[in-house]
């Protein structure tokens, strides 16, 4: 899969349905910067969610507490942290597991595995997902997996190739002949 303005792409699983952010904005009537694609077999779902890595600065600088580290340093462990009060939000009984710091296509990633109860009134039977925040480039991107909890030792190794396979766009190839040399340090 890769989305209409090539911020991302990522593995798309065979046979899944897939409703793109355009496709949704557009039903709901809705304008919004952010990006991303669902997938759904059944009960089971896996959500892209992507915006820009000025949308996390801008979030940093506003609700940072005055840690300037944040700016400048890695960005997915505050991702994350955002959207698991979203993700619990909609589970009852949700938890997570130890947040662990994983290597994908992403500068820097976090992943926590989380059961639930169901939904936030306790509908939908138990389920069992992964959580993925993934920053890369000029991209922030979360992925969130779910699945009845039945199903979950055969859906795992897929929430797992998708997480692996999102991908920001490559960088701009630089003009012809604006390739510049190395350069001296100053003063010397």
């Amino acid at each position: 899969f890769t989305a209409s303005d090539k911020s991302f792409s990522c593995t798309a699983p065979g046979g899944w349905e897939t409703t793109t952010s355009d496709k949704a904005q557009q039903m709901v009537g809705k304008d919004q910067t952010t990006g991303g694609v669902l997938f759904r077999s059944g009960s089971a779902t896996i959500e892209v969610t992507t915006d820009t890595v000025s949308t996390l600065m801008a979030y940093i600088l506003v609700h940072g507490n005055g840690d300037t580290d944040a700016l400048t340093g890695p960005k997915a462990g505050i991702l994350h942290k955002q959207w698991k009060i979203a993700t619990s939000a909609i589970h009852k009984g949700y938890q997570e597991t130890k947040v662990t710091a994983i290597a994908e296509n992403m500068e820097d990633a976090r992943l926590s595995e989380w059961t639930a109860n169901g939904n936030v009134f306790g509908l939908g039977g138990h389920v069992h997902g992964y959580r993925a925040s993934l920053v890369g480039g000029s991209l922030t991107a979360v992925v969130v997996c779910q699945c009845l909890d039945a199903d979950w030792p055969i859906l795992k190794p897929a929430f797992r190739h998708v997480i692996a396979s999102v991908t920001p766009p490559a960088p701009p190839p630089s003009a012809p002949g604006m390739d510049m040399p190395p350069m001296a340090p100053v003063g010397q």
